[in-house]
């Protein structure tokens, strides 16, 4: 894992993204073995980086998580949906560098559509995808019928 951190770049730290939180902890996740789907992070207060896909500022998708809500408690991404375009990220790496993004796009979209969404995201230019829960709540599954995501390149 050390070897493909390294190819990848440095691991994320923090997270502060312009409106919605400022000095949020990142946490790496994988998959969930249950079900294959991203790994939810561990508390509403921190966020999650997919460490099997690249690391922010590395070219391909880097995709952050976090809840909208959690066991009552609002999450770090509550504010996610109506973050402004233009707004700024900025990712505090490992390696005391700092990945300096701006919000190009915001999008819902069906879970069942997330991953086609990201597909090839090992690929193409650097870009950022912040992740939440949105849509319609389920009260009988407690789950979320969409995802929110803003996108977001190097500035």
């Amino acid at each position: 894992m050390a070897a493909l951190r390294e190819r990848q770049g440095s691991t994320p730290v923090k997270l502060e993204l312009s409106g919605v939180t400022s000095g949020t902890s990142v946490v790496p996740v994988g998959l969930d073995p249950s079900n294959g789907d991203l790994a939810v992070p561990p508390a509403a207060t921190v966020v999650a980086w997919y460490e099997g896909g690249p690391a922010p500022g590395q070219s391909g998708i880097s995709v952050l998580a976090a809840h909208v809500d959690w066991h009552g408690q609002r999450g770090v991404f509550f504010t996610l949906r109506s973050v402004h375009i233009g707004a700024t990220a900025e990712v505090s790496l490992a390696n005391g560098r700092t990945a300096r993004f701006t919000v190009t796009r915001r999008e819902e979209v069906a879970k069942a559509d997330l991953d086609r969404l990201l597909v090839g995201s090992r690929v193409g230019p650097p870009q950022l995808a912040l992740i939440t829960c949105g849509g319609d709540f389920d009260w009988h599954t407690h789950h979320y019928a969409d995802n929110v995501v803003v996108f977001a390149r190097p500035s």
